[in-house]
């Protein structure tokens, strides 16, 4: 054939691949595991992730010594085990921002109905000082501790039911209610009213807010809030507060939005840090010291920026394997391959490499992608044109030899497309003379005979 276009596949595109999505495991694992170990998460399920990631980074481990199969393999359990953990992950912290809003919240109602029963004690039981200063000192006591006191203020309170005032009166039986279960007293009164539900659920969402925003988004919250409780009742205070409800609703989304968009760009980071050079390592730097200043959208424009970086030194690593197989295995038929030969087909996009048996000739390869062409070509115009269909036919021949020197090193070359042999007229380098091209030829079977 006189001009051919193939398909190579190396190892390293396998390898490069685990080693991608090993550094994304480990970071995963790291974020799952702080997750699980500060949440009431399930002992058996802690056991099992973690056998499972201990099992993944052994089988990384070997990466070297793994086959392509094996690789592809070890590929597929690592991302299906990073979606595992993605999931977990997300569940674990949505319970957990939910968990922390809900005990913000209690801890308010807390303070609130304490301050409340202290100041009862304090004006309707003015000779019990020392259950008034247990009370006020209850924060320094136990859970326990502090609701025997709550009863015991209670029950005391309730003998004095006849000199209270109306107010006075329902307020204790809204403690008294609330008191009937340790949970129950620490949630804020009912019934409420509907603005005081709207603002309930406000102060919900402002807690998560402060779990996941910036302080600067819970002032201006908080302080809508405040102008919101100065307004009158009426519709517009309802309709002012549905709005502000919308409005953390779609600030806590933003928020979860940037938190999913950090943790993408730490991910990249991750693997760009697999191809260490000194740009790849400013980028990184750049982009780790400005991320939580930075917003989604330049969030976004540097997740484009480091998928691009990560995709261009995967594809010069592995374009670099697969050139150096191609020119190995040509090198072990005879060509004469130089050091600089990978180097110069990656710049210039070709190569031209010459066989000493074949003196006036050669062989260009081209191709910047996994698919490349090669085709036999002449170093001279005044030569014998019939030599050129043997020399297509030698060509031929090798093809079949190199696939096979190429299929030991775990890697494989597929031709795709190829014409017959004569079947086009030959490119014709005129670089060198005949006899630069015989000298050289001469020279090389010199250096082998030694």
């Amino acid at each position: 054939m006189s001009s051919s276009v193939h398909r190579i596949t190396v190892r390293e595109m396998n390898e490069i691949q685990c080693r991608r999505q090993l550094a994304v495991v480990k970071r995963r694992f790291k974020q799952w595991q702080v997750l699980a170990n500060n949440s009431q998460y399930h002992q058996p399920r802690i056991a099992q992730i973690t056998q499972a990631y201990q099992q993944l980074m052994g089988n990384g481990e070997q990466l070297a010594a793994l086959s392509v199969r094996d690789l592809s393999l070890l590929n597929n359990q690592l991302v299906e085990f990073t979606g595992t953990l993605n999931n977990e992950v997300q569940e674990v912290r949505e319970q957990q921002i939910e968990k922390k809003a809900l005990l913000a919240r209690t801890k308010s109602h807390r303070e609130h109905n304490l301050a409340e029963l202290i100041t009862l004690v304090r004006e309707k039981l003015p000779n019990e000082s020392e259950l008034l200063a247990q009370l006020v000192a209850s924060d320094k006591q136990t859970e326990n501790q502090t609701n025997q006191l709550i009863f015991k203020a209670l029950t005391l309170l309730s003998s004095q039911s006849t000199s209270l005032t109306p107010s006075a009166v329902t307020l204790l039986n809204q403690l008294k209610a609330q008191s009937e279960g340790v949970k129950q007293f620490w949630q804020s009164g009912l019934p409420q009213t509907p603005f005081a539900q709207q603002c309930e659920q406000i102060l919900l969402m402002i807690e998560k807010l402060k779990l996941m925003a910036s302080s600067n988004d819970v002032q201006r919250a908080e302080q809508q809030l405040v102008e919101l409780r100065e307004l009158k009742e009426g519709t517009p205070r309802h309709l002012r507060a549905d709005s502000l409800i919308m409005t953390l609703a779609e600030q806590l989304k933003l928020s979860q939005q940037r938190i999913e968009l950090i943790d993408k760009i730490e991910q990249l980071c991750d693997e760009l840090a697999i191809f260490a050079d000194n740009e790849n390592n400013a980028m990184i730097s750049n982009v780790l010291a400005s991320m939580e200043s930075s917003s989604i959208e330049a969030l976004n424009a540097w997740i484009d920026k480091l998928d691009s970086a990560v995709s261009f030194a995967e594809q010069q690593v592995v374009a670099t394997a697969q050139r150096k197989t191609v020119l190995d295995g040509l090198g072990k038929l005879g060509y004469q391959v130089q050091d600089t030969d990978v180097k110069a087909w990656l710049d210039d996009g070709k190569v031209v490499v010459t066989h000493p048996a074949t003196p006036g000739y050669g062989l260009e390869l081209g191709g910047k992608q996994a698919r490349f062409q090669a085709r036999t070509v002449a170093f001279s115009t005044q030569r014998d044109n019939l030599r050129d269909r043997d020399i297509d036919a030698i060509w031929c021949n090798q093809h079949q030899q190199l696939q096979d020197i190429i299929a030991q090193t775990d890697a494989q070359l597929v031709i795709e497309q190829a014409l017959p042999a004569g079947s086009g007229e030959m490119k014709v380098y005129e670089t060198q003379s005949e006899e630069q091209r015989r000298n050289i030829a001469v020279n090389h079977l010199k250096n082998r005979s030694k």
